[in-house]
C-alpha cells in the first residue's frame, strides 16, 4: 500500500517542487523575456488644458495673492480675487488677455538666441 502511494505522490511532489523556484519569482520563467534594467520610463504629456503660469496673468508675478481656480470650457484658468469679478463678466474676453500673457512669457529674449552672454551666465 505505501509503495502504491509512493509512485503516486512521487510523481506529484516532484512537479510541485519544479514549480517553486518560478512561483517564488527566484527563477526564469521559459520563454519570458528577462526583465530590462531600469529602463528610463516617458514622461507624462502635459495637460493642455492645465494654467502654466504660477501667478494671475493680469496683475503679473508681483501679485503674491492666493489664485482662484475657475474653468472656462473645459480650460484651467488661475487669477487673483480681484481678476475674478473681471473673469465672470467676459470670460472669453478674459480668456484671451491671459493667452497673450501665456505667450509673450513662453517667449525667449533675443540675446539669449543669438549666444550672447546673459547677466546669469557670467
Amino acid at each position: 500500500m505505501i509503495s502504491r502511494l509512493l509512485r503516486l505522490a512521487f510523481p506529484a511532489l516532484l512537479v510541485a517542487c519544479a514549480a517553486l523556484p518560478s512561483l517564488a519569482g527566484d527563477a526564469p520563467v521559459p520563454g519570458a523575456e528577462p526583465p530590462k534594467a531600469d529602463a528610463p520610463k516617458a514622461a507624462a504629456p502635459a495637460d493642455p488644458n492645465a494654467y502654466p503660469l504660477d501667478y494671475c496673468a493680469t496683475c503679473g508675478p508681483e501679485d503674491k495673492e492666493v489664485l482662484i481656480t475657475k474653468t472656462h470650457k473645459g480650460r484651467e484658468i488661475k487669477m487673483c480675487k480681484g481678476c475674478v469679478k473681471i473673469f465672470n463678466a467676459d470670460p472669453d474676453g478674459y480668456v484671451k488677455k491671459v493667452d497673450k500673457v501665456i505667450k509673450e512669457a513662453k517667449q525667449v529674449p533675443a540675446a539669449d538666441v543669438d549666444g550672447a552672454a546673459t547677466p546669469a551666465a557670467k
